[in-house]
Protein backbone atom coordinates (compact mmCIF):
# COMPACT_ATOMS: atom_id res chain seq x y z
CA UNK A 1 0.00 0.00 0.00
CA UNK A 2 0.91 3.41 -0.94
CA UNK A 3 0.07 6.87 1.35
CA UNK A 4 0.89 9.99 -0.10
CA UNK A 5 1.82 13.47 1.48
CA UNK A 6 -1.04 15.40 2.31
CA UNK A 7 -2.61 17.97 -0.45
CA UNK A 8 -5.00 20.39 -1.34
CA UNK A 9 -7.52 18.09 -3.17
CA UNK A 10 -7.58 20.76 -6.46
CA UNK A 11 -11.50 20.00 -6.66
CA UNK A 12 -12.70 20.88 -3.35
CA UNK A 13 -9.75 22.62 -2.06
CA UNK A 14 -10.11 19.98 1.21
CA UNK A 15 -6.78 18.73 2.59
CA UNK A 16 -6.51 14.98 1.51
CA UNK A 17 -4.11 12.01 1.46
CA UNK A 18 -4.54 9.58 -1.39
CA UNK A 19 -4.04 5.62 -0.95
CA UNK A 20 -3.50 3.43 -3.41
CA UNK A 21 -3.08 -0.49 -3.55
CA UNK A 22 -1.80 -2.38 -6.75
CA UNK A 23 -3.71 -5.19 -7.67
CA UNK A 24 -1.40 -8.22 -8.76
CA UNK A 25 -2.78 -11.95 -10.42
CA UNK A 26 0.53 -13.62 -9.21
CA UNK A 27 3.26 -11.34 -10.55
CA UNK A 28 1.19 -10.04 -13.37
CA UNK A 29 -0.43 -6.38 -12.45
CA UNK A 30 -4.45 -6.03 -13.17
CA UNK A 31 -4.67 -2.55 -12.01
CA UNK A 32 -4.60 -0.27 -9.00
CA UNK A 33 -7.01 0.84 -6.50
CA UNK A 34 -7.13 3.98 -4.90
CA UNK A 35 -8.87 6.52 -2.70
CA UNK A 36 -8.75 10.04 -1.18
CA UNK A 37 -9.42 10.05 1.77
CA UNK A 38 -10.29 14.33 3.51
CA UNK A 39 -8.33 14.91 6.45
CA UNK A 40 -11.30 16.28 8.03
CA UNK A 41 -13.33 12.74 7.67
CA UNK A 42 -10.04 11.19 9.23
CA UNK A 43 -9.95 13.68 12.38
CA UNK A 44 -13.53 12.88 12.74
CA UNK A 45 -12.82 9.49 12.94
CA UNK A 46 -9.94 9.83 15.58
CA UNK A 47 -12.65 11.94 17.11
CA UNK A 48 -15.53 9.29 17.72
CA UNK A 49 -12.97 6.55 18.33
CA UNK A 50 -10.97 7.55 21.28
CA UNK A 51 -8.00 4.87 22.77
CA UNK A 52 -9.66 5.76 26.80
CA UNK A 53 -12.31 8.38 27.83
CA UNK A 54 -9.36 11.10 28.95
CA UNK A 55 -7.32 9.98 25.23
CA UNK A 56 -6.88 11.37 22.25
CA UNK A 57 -5.76 9.45 18.53
CA UNK A 58 -3.39 11.11 16.13
CA UNK A 59 -1.99 10.16 12.97
CA UNK A 60 1.60 11.08 12.96
CA UNK A 61 3.79 10.52 9.83
CA UNK A 62 7.85 9.11 10.48
CA UNK A 63 8.88 13.00 9.93
CA UNK A 64 6.65 14.37 13.29
CA UNK A 65 3.87 15.82 10.96
CA UNK A 66 0.62 16.07 12.88
CA UNK A 67 -1.21 14.65 9.89
CA UNK A 68 -4.81 14.23 11.57
CA UNK A 69 -5.75 15.25 15.06
CA UNK A 70 -9.34 15.05 16.39
CA UNK A 71 -9.14 18.92 16.47
CA UNK A 72 -9.32 19.68 12.82
CA UNK A 73 -7.49 22.81 13.37
CA UNK A 74 -4.37 20.71 14.79
CA UNK A 75 -4.21 18.78 12.07
CA UNK A 76 -2.96 19.47 8.25
CA UNK A 77 -5.62 22.35 7.34
CA UNK A 78 -5.70 24.59 4.40
CA UNK A 79 -5.45 27.92 5.30
CA UNK A 80 -5.54 30.64 1.84
CA UNK A 81 -5.77 27.51 0.07
CA UNK A 82 -1.95 26.60 1.05
CA UNK A 83 -1.12 23.57 3.21
CA UNK A 84 -0.71 23.98 7.10
CA UNK A 85 1.23 21.36 8.74
CA UNK A 86 1.52 20.96 12.63
CA UNK A 87 4.60 19.15 14.08
CA UNK A 88 5.13 17.14 17.47
CA UNK A 89 8.20 19.36 17.51
CA UNK A 90 5.64 22.57 17.57
CA UNK A 91 3.58 21.41 20.30
CA UNK A 92 6.87 20.12 22.68
CA UNK A 93 8.22 24.06 21.80
CA UNK A 94 4.96 25.73 22.80
CA UNK A 95 4.36 23.43 25.88
CA UNK A 96 8.26 24.69 27.18
CA UNK A 97 7.36 28.21 26.57
CA UNK A 98 3.93 27.47 28.52
CA UNK A 99 6.26 26.06 31.60
CA UNK A 100 8.45 29.22 31.27
CA UNK A 101 5.82 31.65 31.86
CA UNK A 102 2.80 29.71 33.11
CA UNK A 103 4.51 26.48 35.05
CA UNK A 104 1.51 25.22 36.80
CA UNK A 105 -0.44 25.77 33.59
CA UNK A 106 2.06 23.74 31.52
CA UNK A 107 1.96 20.84 34.24
CA UNK A 108 -2.03 20.42 34.02
CA UNK A 109 -2.29 19.75 29.94
CA UNK A 110 0.80 17.24 30.36
CA UNK A 111 -1.42 15.78 32.91
CA UNK A 112 -4.56 15.89 31.44
CA UNK A 113 -3.05 15.09 27.71
CA UNK A 114 -0.11 13.08 27.80
CA UNK A 115 -0.97 11.40 31.09
CA UNK A 116 -4.35 10.84 30.82
CA UNK A 117 -5.53 12.05 34.32
CA UNK A 118 -8.80 13.37 34.90
CA UNK A 119 -9.26 16.82 35.63
CA UNK A 120 -9.85 16.29 39.31
CA UNK A 121 -6.72 14.00 39.55
CA UNK A 122 -4.82 16.88 37.93
CA UNK A 123 -6.14 19.55 40.20
CA UNK A 124 -5.01 17.36 43.45
CA UNK A 125 -1.84 16.14 41.70
CA UNK A 126 -0.66 20.03 40.89
CA UNK A 127 -2.32 21.31 43.96
CA UNK A 128 -5.07 22.99 43.24
CA UNK A 129 -8.99 23.09 43.51
CA UNK A 130 -10.89 22.07 40.86
CA UNK A 131 -12.06 25.34 40.06
CA UNK A 132 -8.24 27.00 39.78
CA UNK A 133 -7.60 23.54 37.62
CA UNK A 134 -10.45 24.05 35.74
CA UNK A 135 -9.76 27.96 34.36
CA UNK A 136 -6.08 27.62 34.38
CA UNK A 137 -6.99 24.52 31.69
CA UNK A 138 -8.95 26.60 29.74
CA UNK A 139 -6.19 29.45 29.42
CA UNK A 140 -3.62 26.88 28.42
CA UNK A 141 -5.48 25.48 26.01
CA UNK A 142 -6.59 28.62 24.38
CA UNK A 143 -2.34 29.69 25.20
CA UNK A 144 -1.34 27.11 22.93
CA UNK A 145 -3.78 26.66 20.33
CA UNK A 146 -2.70 30.51 19.36
CA UNK A 147 1.22 29.72 20.07
CA UNK A 148 0.76 26.84 17.73
CA UNK A 149 -1.14 28.72 15.05
CA UNK A 150 1.48 31.55 15.76
CA UNK A 151 -1.02 34.06 17.16
CA UNK A 152 0.86 33.96 20.18
CA UNK A 153 3.49 36.40 20.17
CA UNK A 154 4.07 37.37 23.61
CA UNK A 155 3.39 35.79 27.12
CA UNK A 156 -0.14 36.39 28.73
CA UNK A 157 -0.72 36.82 32.03
CA UNK A 158 -3.98 36.39 33.54
CA UNK A 159 -5.68 38.22 36.31
CA UNK A 160 -7.54 36.82 39.11
CA UNK A 161 -10.66 38.20 40.47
Amino acid sequence: MDVTEPAINPDTGYPVLSIGYPILKGDEFMGFAAANITVGTLSKYLDAHRVSPNGKMLVIDQTGHVIAHPDPSKGVRSANGKLVVATVADLDDALKRLATFKPRQGQLLQHRYFGGLTLEESATATGVSLATAKRELRFARAWLALEIKGAASQPVTTVTV
